[in-house]
């Protein structure tokens, strides 16, 4: 993708949606019920200090270090935070059944 998206006049050009990791890793525990209406000012992110607010609040800061049970949990957990941004009402067995049945 990199070769094809390389122009910004041509094809475009190819951007990383950053902090896009840190706002997956933003759990303080797991499971973390307080994520679903977790957010962060405007000010921080222009600030550039949202990377380092992830940084002390994340009970899990090595994503280098997260297993299959707790990818599963990240991806649970954003899952139920986008149903609830969209439709503002989630049912989290509902969405963990879906996950789990790979119903998405």
């Amino acid at each position: 993708m990199l070769n094809y998206f390389n122009k910004s006049t041509n094809n475009g050009k190819l951007y990383i949606n950053y902090p896009m990791v840190e706002s997956f890793k933003h759990l303080k525990s797991i499971p973390d019920r307080d994520y679903i209406d977790r957010i962060v000012s405007l000010d921080t992110v222009k600030k550039g200090k949202y990377k380092e607010l992830v940084g002390k609040e994340a009970a899990l800061k090595d994503i280098r270090k997260y297993d299959q049970r707790i990818c599963n949990q990240v991806i649970i957990h954003n899952i139920i935070k986008s149903y609830y941004i969209l439709y503002k009402n989630y049912n989290m067995n509902e969405i963990r059944e879906m996950y789990e049945e790979n119903r998405f």
